[in-house]
């Protein structure tokens, strides 16, 4: 799934608030988990990659939040 983060090669220095992170290199953003067709160390939810954001592909995906 796609995530708002900037991507950045560690967690170190990211919001404990649980906001995007929006330093780092935003021409690229965080991918978390994998797909189907991944192989397994990829699908965990703490896995994540760097793509630009002109990337697409029929496997990433992302996710809606709504905050009550």
């Amino acid at each position: 799934e796609w995530t708002g983060d900037c991507w950045s090669s560690s967690h170190r220095g990211a919001p404990q608030s649980g906001k995007v992170r929006t330093d780092g290199r935003c021409s690229k953003r965080v991918i978390k988990g994998g797909a189907w067709n991944s192989i397994p160390r990829d699908i965990r939810s703490a896995s994540r990659k760097a793509k630009s954001t002109s990337t697409r592909k029929s496997a990433i995906g992302f996710r809606v939040v709504r905050e009550l």
